[in-house]
């Protein structure tokens, strides 16, 4: 007999004042035993890193997040044209370029899947945001970076805190 879990509801608006350290995420909730739910305040710039085994879905709940994505294994940035283009503007493939740097706005409402592999580095414009993310269970949030202090945090199971 298949054991029933029982649903609980939680509130993100509730929730997001309690979150205070960033890039700390929060579990929100688990789907199929794959996928997880996460709520994180972003602050300041992070590292580049990328995540070799998944993609990265951000959905922007508050504030501006601008995405610098580069081809793998250009890991300097300091001769990259920075290209800012919006999430409604269709030039992906800027990516591939070698010598381009895309940076992508994100805006309160705006979703961005990162693929799987794709170096990026979150940096926030303006002040904190607030994203959802969806991730394979077990992603670390600074990938495959070295582990930074401040930046790379365990997620916080925070579904029996709602």
């Amino acid at each position: 007999m298949a054991s029933t879990v029982q649903p609980k509801k939680i509130s993100v608006p509730t929730l997001v004042p309690k979150i205070t350290k960033p890039w700390s995420p929060k579990l929100l909730a688990n789907l199929n035993g794959e996928y997880d739910i996460k709520v994180a305040r972003l602050r300041g710039s992070y590292i580049f890193h990328a995540h070799p085994n998944t993609d990265e879905l951000f959905y922007i709940l508050e504030g501006t997040l601008l995405m610098k994505l580069k081809e793998d294994g250009n890991e300097s940035t300091a001769h990259l044209e920075d290209v800012v283009v919006s999430v409604s503007n269709s030039i992906f493939g800027s990516l591939g370029e070698k010598d381009v740097l895309t940076t992508w706005k994100l805006n309160a409402g705006d979703v961005f899947n990162v693929p799987r592999g794709v170096r990026h580095c979150p940096v926030t414009q303006g002040g904190d945001v607030i994203t959802l993310l969806v991730e394979m269970v077990g992603t670390l949030n600074s990938g495959d970076a070295n582990r930074v202090e401040g930046l790379t945090n365990e997620v916080e199971d925070v579904r029996d805190q709602a």
